[in-house]
């Protein structure tokens, strides 16, 4: 029986002597009910699905990776303008006479 599955970006037809699993297809591949497909159309909604999958979870990734790149942008600007302030408060504090301890 030929069945298909998805190799790369597209369906191909494959041999299946005995199309269930945990039986081979022609190929030495493992037939699972989701790599392969009676109908090439089941082959092309598999592959389509985990692209867009795929696609979605990558921005999603680059949302929440760009956020965290805002909260450190921010936390690195806030740093700057304290330590700028220590800084200022340090060159006062060397200017003035010391003060010891009694």
């Amino acid at each position: 029986m030929i069945m298909f599955r998805v190799e790369g970006t597209k369906p191909v037809a494959v041999e299946c002597p005995e199309p269930s699993w945990p039986n081979k297809d022609a190929d030495g591949e493992t037939i699972f009910n989701n790599t392969h497909f009676v109908l090439e159309g089941e082959t092309w909604e598999k592959l389509r699905s985990e692209h867009e999958a795929t696609l979605r979870m990558a921005a999603g990734s680059l949302r929440s990776a760009r956020a965290r790149v805002d909260e450190l942008t921010k936390e690195l600007a806030d740093v700057v303008l304290e330590r700028e302030e220590c800084e200022r408060n340090f060159d006062d504090w060397s200017r003035e006479p010391k003060r010891d301890a009694p």
